[in-house]
């Protein structure tokens, strides 16, 4: 009985621990070092934007004391260009895919655009920002960025699934990710997120610090053996590929 308090205890001390200093790396620190940040995306080349984009993701994980494994890095290859598309159980996902994908560019709800601050630093570090609300305004955004630096974009991010899940399991993907396929020469680059969702889902305020995460990259496809593909075929395997290796 009274182990089971003490255990009981020791996982709610940690819990604490663990979200506030989540919040506190994700909100307040955003805030402080914003004119920092301000002068490193004005002044610095893109190399040490990277670096402080790394520098941000994995400190969000080092303070919550976390490790991510990861499956599958050996088979990306420096020499080519990626459409990254992921499962999406958590915000925190994008943190992690950051960690190990400095250079990313990814796709963000415009919502985000108007808040002060987070705005400026969602865009300095590739955000591109899209109307969740109509599909016709999400593909203008990604089309008009992708006209003028797709050749500059080593790996671009996209949530097929377009909201993060509510209940943990993964909802069907929608027809975003065919359409940038077909008009640009990524290769497909299927990502599997495990243990996000029980870190933190979107209706919960604390995080779960026992949650065990994982990032599954699987096998690129070939933008020409995508191009074969009907958008249902290839929005279909994909979905299959990512739910194989699934677990909430």
């Amino acid at each position: 009985m009274l182990s089971n308090i003490i255990d009981r205890g020791s996982r709610l001390r940690s819990i604490i621990v663990s979200t506030i200093g989540m919040y506190v790396i994700t909100h307040l620190v955003v805030f402080a070092l914003m004119p920092i940040a301000f002068l490193i995306f004005i002044c610095s080349a893109e190399n040490i934007i990277n670096k402080f984009k790394k520098f941000f993701a994995d400190t969000v994980f080092h303070v919550i004391g976390k490790e991510i494994r990861v499956i599958g890095i050996e088979k990306i290859r420096s020499d080519k260009r990626y459409l990254v598309i992921c499962n999406y159980p958590s915000g925190y996902v994008t943190f992690a895919l950051m960690k190990y994908f400095p250079s990313i560019t990814f796709v963000a709800g415009d919502f985000l655009s108007k808040l002060p601050f987070i705005a400026f630093f969602l865009r300095h570090i590739g955000a591109i920002f899209v109307d969740q609300k109509s599909a016709w305004k999400s593909k203008a955004a990604i089309d008009a960025r992708l006209k003028d630096q797709s050749k500059e974009i080593q790996y671009l991010l996209i949530y097929p699934e377009g909201r993060r899940t509510v209940d943990g399991q993964i909802g069907r993907f929608k027809y975003g990710f065919w359409h940038i396929m077909r008009q640009t020469e990524f290769d497909l680059l299927p990502v599997t997120a495990n243990g996000f969702y029980q870190l933190k889902p979107v209706k919960r305020v604390h995080l779960d610090p026992s949650a065990d995460l994982e990032i599954t990259i699987h096998d690129p496809i070939a933008n020409s053996e995508f191009g074969k593909m009907s958008k249902g075929e290839a929005t279909a395997k994909s979905e299959e590929i990512i739910k194989a290796a699934y677990r909430p």
